[in-house]
């Protein structure tokens, strides 16, 4: 039986946090030969690295992330500013290799508590009541 040796470019932590927290997410890089890192959340574009160390946030996420490259670790740190619910997700990190190959890792950050749990209910339902009243005004004017 022969031996199969995986290296693995990269990996990210994941992280749980309370909401209103900031959730740190470390990415260790086990090469520093890349052209770029992109940071993603269901096909959504949030940050790059580019390989001379250049980081750039997606204006529409400006204050909420920040990216820093740690070329001597070498290490990219992600902050998630404000954590809420709607922050809770798994992202990816797509990192492209100098000889043209592209690596990928996934990172899921967790709310903590119940609180996204609560705000789900809540809006459960306030949906309900509205279709009920939907309904309750058709029948009143079938009649």
């Amino acid at each position: 039986m022969g031996h199969f040796l995986i290296f693995v470019d990269m990996s990210c932590n994941s992280t749980s946090v309370y909401e209103g927290e900031s959730a740190l997410i470390s990415c260790f890089l086990f090469t520093s030969s890349f052209t770029s890192l992109n940071l993603s959340r269901e096909e959504s574009a949030i940050a790059s690295v580019v390989s001379n160390g250049t980081e750039l946030v997606s204006p529409a996420y400006q204050g909420k992330f920040d990216v820093l490259y740690t070329s001597s670790s070498p290490r990219v740190d992600i902050t998630i500013h404000s954590m809420s619910c709607f922050d809770q997700a798994t992202y990816t990190v797509k990192m492209y290799l100098g000889t043209g190959n592209v690596t990928s890792t996934t990172f899921r950050v967790i709310m903590k508590g119940f609180s996204c749990l609560f705000c789900f209910q809540l809006a459960l339902n306030y949906i309900l009541r509205f279709i009920r009243m939907i309904l309750h005004t058709n029948e009143f004017y079938k009649n």
